[in-house]
């Protein structure tokens, strides 16, 4: 099973449902980076989704069309290295190397603009590694469902056996890249670890107090971690790890924050 839509498929999108957008492709170090952006370039305001492991652009598909985000502001998506149709198969497990290409994106297309960065699961320290390289773009990160304490990355029995010789060849090549990610994640966010305390943005926590995934511990990390004056927790009661595919929760939460930063 694959979880990835072809250009044209994403281009019969926006025609579908009367979008203005740009679908486009960043290229970095021999890393890929693809991305689906609607709503009108002028506006200030910048709503840029980071999906987890494994996933693709077309995950956030609800918000790049959600009339109240594109009244306020331009909403993006991203297929993040190895995922969708950017090097797909490919693995970078290097949290810090796909948050340069994504800061690079960042800071070449929108310079002047107000970025709220949006990283689930394992986009999420992503996502914060992006807003400290992107310091003057991205104003505020939210942490959605975030895979960010390393001491909770205790469980690679499923990876392990994903990225066995057998397994791997018939695991869809997305799974075979989240494995890898897996395996990797608990030394690429102990690296990462003093970058939490550097961020000078606001960093918005939601996490659902039901989330059999990514264990809603992960919160108690962020409070030891990010500056308190800039932590916000949201806790999401009787919500899972989805919860970011909601967009009775989601919509109206942006839409705050991004008030909050004028």
């Amino acid at each position: 099973m694959s979880f990835r839509s072809s250009d044209a498929e994403l281009n019969s999108f926006l025609v579908e449902n009367k979008l203005e957008g740009k679908l486009g492709y960043v290229y970095l170090n021999d890393i890929a980076l693809r991305y689906l952006m609607t709503g009108n370039p002028e506006k200030e305001t910048v709503f840029l989704f980071i999906h987890g492991a494994p996933g693709s652009l077309e995950m956030f598909n609800v918000y790049l069309k959600n009339a109240d985000l594109l009244e306020q502001g331009i909403v993006v998506s991203i297929d993040r290295p190895g995922y969708g149709y950017a090097n797909y198969g490919e693995a970078v497990v290097s949290i810090k190397a796909q948050a340069e290409i994504i800061a690079a994106f960042i800071k070449s297309t929108f310079p002047k603009k107000k970025v709220i960065v949006i990283g689930h699961s394992f986009g999420a320290p992503i996502a914060a590694y992006t807003g400290y390289l992107a310091s003057d773009e991205v104003k505020a990160i939210v942490i959605a469902s975030g895979a960010v304490d390393p001491e909770l990355e205790k469980f690679t029995f499923l990876a392990d056996f994903t990225n066995s010789t057998v397994i791997r060849s018939i695991a869809s090549k997305e799974t075979q890249v989240a494995s890898l990610e897996k395996l990797a994640h608990k030394d690429e966010l102990l690296q990462m670890k003093n970058i939490w305390s550097k961020l000078d943005q606001e960093v918005i926590a939601m996490h659902g107090d039901r989330d059999q995934i990514v264990p809603f511990d992960n919160v108690q990390f962020l409070k030891e971690n990010v500056k308190s004056d800039k932590l916000t927790i949201d806790t999401l009661h009787d919500n899972g790890h989805m919860f970011v595919l909601r967009k009775n929760i989601i919509v109206d939460r942006l839409l705050r924050i991004d008030k909050k930063l004028d």
